[in-house]
C-alpha cells in the first residue's frame, strides 16, 4: 500500500592508497491509496486548503480535532512534510493515536500520542503543533529537519482558518503567509503576527467561516486576508 523509493548518485575515488566511497540518498514515500498499513489518514498540501471532491476542507474529516470547536487547522507549505495517523489497542484495551509527523527529505520523524490537535504550521526553519497530550495543552516548536524538539510551551491555541485565538493569554494572532525572501516566490512560510482583537470565540461555523465571540461576530475570511 505504501513504499519507499530510494535512488542514488554514487562518485568512486580509487588510488593507490585509499578506496573511498560517497554516495548520497534521495527518498520519498508513495501511497497507493487514502488507507495502508499502519496508518489510517494522509495529508496532501491542497487538501489541507480545500478538496474540490469534499467540497470542503480536509480538516473537515481529521479524526484528531479541537473538541471546542470541532476544527483542526493545517498549514504546510512545504513538500517534504507528511503527516500520517494511526490507531492501536494497548495492553489494556485502550485505544492509542499516534500521530507520525516526517521529513521525506531528511527521514527524520517525530511521533505525537494524542487525542486533540488543535493547530500544525510551518515556520522559516521550524514545526508548530499545538495539541493536547500528556493532561495538557502545549505548543511544540521542532526543528524541521532534523525533527528534534526544541522547545515547549504550555498554552492552548484555538485556531479558525488563518486567525489563532491563544486561550492562555487571550491574544488574537493572523498566520501571515511570508515569501522566504523577495526574489524567490516559490518558497513559503508561515509567521503568527499579533491582533487587537480581545474578543473571546464562542462558536465557529466552518461554512462561512464566522466565529461567534461574545461581543459579536468576526468574519475569518475577511479578516484573513
Amino acid at each position: 500500500m505504501w513504499k519507499i523509493i530510494k535512488k542514488s548518485v554514487e562518485k568512486v575515488i580509487i588510488n593507490k592508497q585509499k578506496f573511498s566511497l560517497w554516495m548520497k540518498w534521495t527518498f520519498k514515500i508513495e501511497f497507493a491509496s487514502d488507507s495502508f498499513w499502519p496508518y489510517n489518514y494522509k495529508f496532501e498540501k491542497k487538501d489541507c486548503y480545500f478538496n474540490d471532491w469534499l467540497k470542503d476542507r480536509w480538516t473537515k474529516i481529521f479524526p484528531l480535532k479541537n473538541k471546542s470547536f470541532d476544527n483542526t487547522e493545517i498549514f504546510l507549505e512545504t513538500n517534504d512534510i507528511v503527516i500520517c495517523i494511526w490507531e492501536r489497542w494497548s495492553l489494556l484495551w485502550w485505544e492509542k493515536t499516534f500521530i507520525d509527523i516526517i521529513n521525506i527529505k531528511t527521514e527524520k520523524k517525530y511521533r505525537l500520542f494524542t487525542n486533540q490537535v488543535n493547530l500544525i504550521f510551518n515556520s522559516k526553519d521550524k514545526l508548530i503543533i499545538n495539541a493536547f497530550f500528556e493532561w495538557e495543552f502545549k505548543t511544540l516548536i521542532l526543528d524541521i529537519n532534523s525533527m528534534k524538539k526544541i522547545d515547549e510551551l504550555c498554552e492552548e491555541l484555538q485556531a479558525f482558518f488563518k486567525c489563532v485565538y491563544n486561550k492562555t493569554t487571550n491574544e488574537w494572532f493572523i498566520l501571515d503567509f511570508t515569501a522566504i525572501n523577495n526574489d524567490d516566490y516559490q518558497n513559503w512560510y508561515y509567521i503568527l503576527q499579533k491582533k487587537s482583537i480581545i474578543w473571546i470565540p464562542q462558536i465557529f461555523n466552518r461554512k462561512n467561516f464566522e466565529v461567534k465571540t461574545n461581543k459579536g461576530f468576526i468574519d475569518i475570511w475577511k479578516l484573513s486576508i
